[in-house]
């Protein structure tokens, strides 16, 4: 929570610092009241745009790219937001403004964000400290730490009672936020001592249940709660532009399709786009549409999941793989309604009975409709095991208990910039 409120308080500073120079060198004779406002609904989209790149997270990331990227993009919008505003406000058109202006919000950012990571967020590190007796718990958690900028620590649960102990350990190691996890079946239960020395110290409390959907962004499988229920999102206007943006798309798209064609007659003759069954909305089976990546007769001895080197993938199946163009023929599948744009990925159905006896909650993805792209998507990597599903499991009924235009929006903004920067990775 520092390193994301750090960074939010960074860019406003960068922000505001920039408007104000920018009105004394540029506008000081126009009253300051007709740019705030207009400028405060740029500053507010250009907090969307950080916030869906990545630069709010408590990951570690790289920030210097996607940061420029977001920047770009944000002065093309303001450009736009401008051209429509000054419709209504023929007074405030900032024009060549606006390039003097992103010009200098954007060396604020960088300088600040360096400053930052080198003299503040490098030598700090949240300490977490968990009251478990859940081994397997304390190993998740210092797991998805690694990928964090926290610490885990244990507390023995024999001296849960020892408010002197509890209280020393907080203070000595700057305790912040506490996650508490205590059983029925445990005999050593915190005192009401203990939650007075919490509320003292105005820590932030978790369950382990409740930190994981609240600071990691996915669901504790392994321990569901109750209270757990999916967002049905689904109505006739979703529908509708669904199939409209997919139709367009298609529409854009076709001499990206005319040139695959082309090059797989030339380099891998057969057929250019397979079908392959799937499973979707309510368990109904469906046949997804996708280029051809791998030579003839892939499976032959069977159904298996590819991995990231499968010597069955074809040269130029690489080069659509490593595009993430294999899967652009599944607009046809979001125009029949048999998909949306964002959703769970959606599994063949032999490896779907399979995942469904070793994983008990793997049957929930079918309560909506599997998407093109998704939050276990661009939250976990490829994976290709039962591990692997479990734990892109977490994110998926994360997204089924949170779903809503603004976080389908920002998983397409993630697709985006995941496409863009893997693009940029590797050229």
């Amino acid at each position: 929570m520092f390193k994301k409120l750090t960074n939010l308080l960074s860019d406003s500073l960068s922000f505001w610092l920039a408007f104000f120079l920018l009105f004394f060198l540029r506008w000081h004779e126009l009253p300051l009241s007709q740019q705030v406002l207009p400028f405060t609904a740029v500053f507010f989209l250009g907090l969307f745009v950080f916030y869906a790149f990545g630069l709010y997270e408590e990951r570690k990331t790289d920030w210097l790219f996607p940061g420029l990227t977001a920047l770009a993009i944000n002065f093309s919008v303001s450009v736009a937001f401008f051209y429509f505003f000054s419709r209504f406000y023929p007074g405030i058109t900032p024009r060549g403004s606006l390039l003097l202006f992103f010009s200098i919000f954007g060396a604020g950012f960088v300088v600040l964000r360096m400053l930052l990571d080198n003299f503040v967020l490098s030598k700090y590190s949240e300490k977490i400290l968990v009251l478990t007796q859940n081994k397997a718990l304390m190993d998740k958690l210092k797991q998805e730490a690694e990928s964090f900028n926290f610490k885990i620590l244990g507390l023995p649960e024999e001296f849960i009672n020892d408010a002197s102990l509890f209280e020393k350990t907080l203070k000595n190691e700057k305790i912040k936020t506490l996650i508490i996890d205590f059983s029925t079946k445990s005999r050593n239960h915190p005192s009401p001592k203990l939650y007075e020395k919490v509320a003292a110290l105005k820590l932030e409390v978790f369950k382990p249940e409740a930190f994981f959907e609240k600071r990691l962004k996915k669901i504790y499988a392994e321990r569901l709660n109750s209270d757990f229920s999916v967002r049905i999102n689904s109505n006739s206007f979703k529908e509708i532009s669904q199939k409209t943006m997919a139709l367009a798309l298609l529409m854009i798209g076709l001499p990206l399709w005319a040139l695959i064609f082309i090059l797989m007659k030339i380099f891998s003759p057969g057929p250019v786009v397979f079908k392959q069954q799937r499973v979707g909305l309510n368990g109904r089976v469906f046949e997804a549409f996708k280029f051809r990546t791998m030579v003839r007769d892939a499976e032959k001895d069977g159904p298996t999941w590819a991995t990231e080197n499968d010597p069955r993938i074809t040269p130029i199946g690489k080069i659509i793989r490593w595009a993430h163009l294999d899967e652009l023929p599944q607009l046809l599948n979001i125009l029949r309604g048999e998909m949306f744009f964002v959703g769970p990925r959606p599994e063949r159905p032999e490896f779907t009975r399979d995942l469904e006896q070793k994983i008990p909650l793997f049957p929930l993805r079918r309560l909506i409709k599997p998407g093109l792209t998704g939050w276990a998507q661009i939250n976990y990597p490829y994976g290709a095991s039962i591990e692997d599903a479990k734990n892109k499991l977490e994110y998926d009924l994360y997204y089924l208990k949170n779903q809503s235009f603004f976080l389908d929006l920002v998983i397409l903004i993630k697709t985006f910039k995941f496409l863009f920067f893997n693009f940029t990775r590797k050229n």
